[in-house]
C-alpha cells in the first residue's frame, strides 16, 4: 500500500545477510511494479472464458488463413472437434448454398475493411446448411500486418423461421392458409400484368360471401364457424381447374380469380363451380349443416384494367346480388356500380341526418270501429333529406339495415315519440297512445327494456302511452329472451302490439306465451274485403281468436268503406288507413283529428 492508500503488485527479489550465528542481519534486493502485467494477466483469463463459454461459435485463424483455435460453441455448432478444425482453412464451413461471387465480395470486404459482417448458410460436419449471422475482424500486430482473424457466429435458424412466419402472416390467412387480401390483390396484378399485349385475353374475378354464416356462429359457437371456413377454404381450392387462386379477404368473404382466358365462355361454367362447391352440406358435430353463398363477377378489361378497379366491380356485383336475393352469381354492369354509389352517398348523408336531426315523425290515426275517436297514432319515421326532399321509410329503412344504423334509427324515433306525447303537440291528447315499430335490432338487443326506461324517464313520458309494434318473425327469433325483455316492458306500462299478424309463423302458442295486448291484421288481408271469401275468412278469425285471448284488433291499409263494414261486422276494435287519413306530420293531427269526428258521423248515419 502506498502513502496515498493505492494498492499495488509488486514482484520482490533479494536476499538476507546472516551473522555467524545464522540471525538475519539485513535484506538486500529488488521491488518492481507489477500492477500492470497482474491486470492484464486477469484480463487476458476473463477473455480465456469468455472464449470458452460463450454462446457464439468463435474461430481464430493465423495470417493464412488456417484455424489455431475454437471454443467448445464452434464444435456444438459446427460438429467438428478442435483437433480436426485445428490446421484446417476457414473454407472448411463453406456451402453450395452461395455462389463464387459472394466468396469473392466478402473477401474483398475484409481486405479493404478489416471487417465483414452478414447473413451465411454453413455446412455441418455431418452434411447439413444452417444459417448463420458471422462477424468477421482483422487482428494487425504493431507493423501494421495481418497476425490473424477472429470470425464469430451463431445460428439464426429460430430467427428465419420466425421471419418467416411473420413474413406468412402477412401474405397469408392463418385460419385457412388462403392468401389474404394483399397477396391476392398482388397475384391478381400480376396475373392481369402476364396478360401483356395480348388484348384479346380477359381475366375474371369472383367476390363470393357466406350467406348466414353469422347464424352458425351464433348457434354453434366459434370454433366451430373456424372448422367450417376451413372446410369452405378447401372446397373452393378444388372448385375449378381454371380458377389460378382463391383467397380470403374478410371474416366470410373469399375471392378467387382466372386469368389469362381467351373468351368468357367458361366464366358462368366457374361461378356455379364456386356456388356448387358449397351446396352439399358441412357437418358440425355430427350435423349437417348447409350455408350458401352470393357471388359477384367482374371481368377485364371490360370492368377494369387493375385489380383494385375489378375489385370494385366485383363488389358493386355482390352488393347488388345480395340486396336482391342471395343464392347465386351476378355480373357487374355500369348500372349497378351507378346504384351503390348511390346507396354509399345516401349512407353518408343519412349519418349526417342523425347528426343534425333531419329525421321527422308523421302519425297515423287508429281510429275506434265502436265510437269513431281515435285512440291511438302511429308513429312513422320520415327524412327530411335537404336535397331529395321528404323520404319515405322505404327510401332508407333497408340502407339504414345494412349499415347498421337501423339501432340509432330506432332510438330517435322512441325518443322522439316520447317527447312530442310529453312536450309537443300530442301533450293536448293525453289519453291517445303512440305506436312505434320495433326493428329486429331492438328486438334482439338485451338492452332494449332499460333503452325505454331510461327515455321514458328522461323525457317524462308515461309508459302507458306508449306501444311497440313488432312482426311475428321477429318475436319468435329468441322467444326466451323476447319474453323476458317483454316482461320487463309490461311493468313499467308499456303495451305490446303484433304488426302484420298472419304473414309470419301464425303459432298459436306465442299468444299465451307473450304478454300481449293487440294483433294488427295485415292490410294483405283487408285489401281482400269486401269479395274474397278467404281473406274475410282470415279477418273474421284473427278478430275471434284475438277476442278469445282478451286482445284487441287493429286492421291496417283500410281504404273504402266497404272494408270498413264489414270489419265492423266482425267485431274488429280499430282501424287505421287512408280512409280516415294519411300519416301527417304532428302539427297537422287537430285538423286530421276533426275531419275525422265530421266523417265519422256521416259514415255512422
Amino acid at each position: 500500500r502506498r502513502d496515498d492508500g493505492a494498492v499495488r503488485w509488486l514482484s520482490s527479489h533479494g536476499r538476507i545477510t546472516r551473522d555467524d550465528q545464522g540471525r538475519p542481519m539485513r535484506w538486500a534486493g529488488m521491488d518492481w511494479d507489477v500492477t500492470e502485467r497482474r491486470e492484464a494477466e486477469e484480463q487476458l483469463r476473463l477473455w480465456a472464458e469468455v472464449f470458452r463459454t460463450t454462446s457464439e461459435a468463435v474461430a481464430i485463424a493465423d495470417e493464412s488463413v488456417r484455424i489455431v483455435e475454437v471454443n467448445a460453441a464452434f464444435e456444438r455448432l459446427t460438429g467438428y472437434s478442435r483437433e480436426q478444425a485445428l490446421g484446417r482453412g476457414l473454407d472448411l464451413l463453406d456451402s453450395a448454398y452461395h455462389d463464387e461471387a459472394f466468396y469473392a465480395a466478402l473477401r474483398e470486404q475484409v481486405r479493404r475493411h478489416d471487417h465483414w459482417q452478414g447473413e451465411i448458410w454453413h455446412r455441418r460436419r455431418d452434411g447439413t446448411l444452417h444459417p448463420d449471422w458471422m462477424v468477421i475482424n482483422t487482428v494487425r500486430n504493431d507493423a501494421g500486418n495481418i497476425s490473424h482473424y477472429i470470425v464469430v457466429f451463431s445460428d439464426i435458424s429460430n430467427l428465419k423461421e420466425s421471419e418467416r412466419r411473420i413474413e406468412r402472416l402477412a401474405r397469408f390467412d392463418e385460419l385457412t392458409g388462403l392468401p389474404n387480401r394483399a397477396e391476392f390483390m398482388a397475384r391478381l396484378e400480376r396475373a392481369l400484368a402476364a396478360r401483356g399485349e395480348q388484348e384479346k385475353q380477359i381475366a375474371a374475378l369472383f367476390m363470393l360471401n357466406l350467406d348466414g354464416f353469422a347464424r352458425i356462429n351464433q348457434s354453434f359457437g366459434h370454433e366451430a364457424g373456424d372448422r367450417l371456413l376451413r372446410s369452405v377454404s378447401e372446397r373452393l381450392r378444388r372448385a375449378h381447374p381454371a380458377l389460378a387462386c382463391a383467397g380470403r379477404l374478410s371474416g366470410d368473404g373469399f375471392a378467387a380469380f382466372a386469368a389469362p382466358l381467351d373468351d368468357s365462355d367458361g366464366i358462368t361454367e366457374m361461378a356455379n363451380a364456386l356456388l356448387g362447391a358449397l351446396h352439399e352440406p358441412f357437418f358440425i358435430g355430427g350435423q349437417p349443416v348447409h350455408v350458401g353463398a352470393s357471388l359477384g363477377i367482374s371481368l377485364a378489361p371490360t370492368d377494369g384494367e387493375t385489380a383494385r378497379q375489378l375489385q370494385q366491380a366485383a363488389d358493386s356485383a355482390l352488393t347488388d346480388m345480395k340486396k336482391s336475393g342471395r343464392g347465386s352469381y351476378r355480373y357487374h354492369t355500369a348500372d349497378i356500380s351507378n346504384r351503390v354509389r348511390e346507396s354509399l352517398a345516401l349512407e353518408e348523408d343519412l349519418r349526417v341526418a342523425l347528426r343534425e336531426d333531419q329525421l321527422r315523425l308523421h302519425f297515423q290515426p287508429q281510429v275506434s270501429l265502436q265510437s269513431g275517436e281515435v285512440n291511438g297514432l302511429e308513429a312513422l319515421v320520415r327524412w327530411q333529406h335537404p336535397e331529395r326532399g321528404l323520404l319515405q321509410p322505404a327510401a332508407f329503412i333497408p340502407l339504414a339495415e345494412r349499415a347498421g344504423l337501423i339501432g340509432a334509427v330506432g332510438a330517435w324515433v322512441l325518443r322522439a315519440a316520447a317527447q312530442e306525447m310529453v312536450s309537443g303537440v300530442l301533450a293536448a291528447w293525453p289519453k291517445l297512445r303512440v305506436a312505434v315499430n320495433l326493428s329486429g335490432v331492438e328486438v334482439e338487443s338485451a338492452e332494449l327494456a332499460t333503452q325505454v326506461a331510461s327515455i321514458l324517464e328522461q323525457t317524462g313520458c308515461p309508459g302507458e302511452r306508449l306501444e311497440l309494434e313488432l312482426t311475428e318473425t321477429l318475436l319468435m327469433r329468441d322467444p326466451e329472451r323476447t319474453a323476458r325483455t317483454f316482461a320487463r316492458l309490461k311493468r313499467q306500462g308499456v303495451q305490446i302490439a303484433i304488426d302484420d299478424f298472419g304473414t309470419g309463423y301464425s303459432s298459436l302458442s306465442y299468444l299465451q306465451r307473450f304478454p300481449l295486448d293487440r294483433l294488427k291484421i295485415d292490410r294483405a288481408f283487408v285489401a281482400d274485403i269486401p269479395g274474397r271469401a278467404q281473406g274475410e275468412a282470415i279477418a273474421r278469425t284473427i278478430v275471434a281468436l284475438a277476442h278469445g285471448l282478451g286482445l284487441r284488433v287493429t286492421a291496417e291499409g283500410v281504404e273504402a268503406e266497404s272494408q270498413l263494414n264489414r270489419l265492423r261486422e266482425f267485431g274488429c276494435d280499430e282501424a287505421q288507413g287512408f280512409l280516415f287519413s294519411a300519416a301527417v306530420p304532428a302539427e297537422a293531427l287537430d285538423a286530421v283529428l276533426s275531419e275525422i269526428s265530421s266523417a265519422w258521423q256521416t259514415l255512422a248515419g
